[in-house]
């Protein structure tokens, strides 16, 4: 793998009302956080719907979002072919929270 396709794990969430910095920690099989990891993503809210999306920049849309339902948040796939989806019972994502996509542990922090 290229070391142009090696990116740090510091991705930024705002939020709607007050952007507030956060960074999302990509953790590793041990649970500590990876300091390179082979990804090209970023997570931003939706000003007008508030959905919470993570895109590739080398995709032409977004490959998951999550979406305000009746029971909370779902993390899901927006492709057919791909089955992985988390359950998020919260309004917001918090310092300390994570999101699970397949194999791959994402933890949100504070930015530092």
């Amino acid at each position: 793998m290229s070391d142009s396709l090696m990116q740090d794990a510091k991705t930024v969430i705002y939020g709607q009302h007050q952007p507030e910095l956060l960074d999302l920690v990509v953790l590793g099989p041990d649970r500590k956080p990876l300091k390179r990891v082979a990804i090209d993503a970023a997570l931003s809210v939706g000003q007008s719907n508030g959905d919470l999306k993570v895109e590739d920049s080398r995709l032409a849309s977004p490959h998951f979002s999550i979406v305000q339902n009746q029971t909370g948040h779902v993390l899901k796939p927006n492709s057919a072919n791909d089955s992985v989806f988390k359950r998020v019972q919260k309004s917001e994502l918090r310092e300390g929270d994570e999101i699970r996509i397949g194999g791959r542990v994402i933890r949100v922090r504070r930015k530092s």
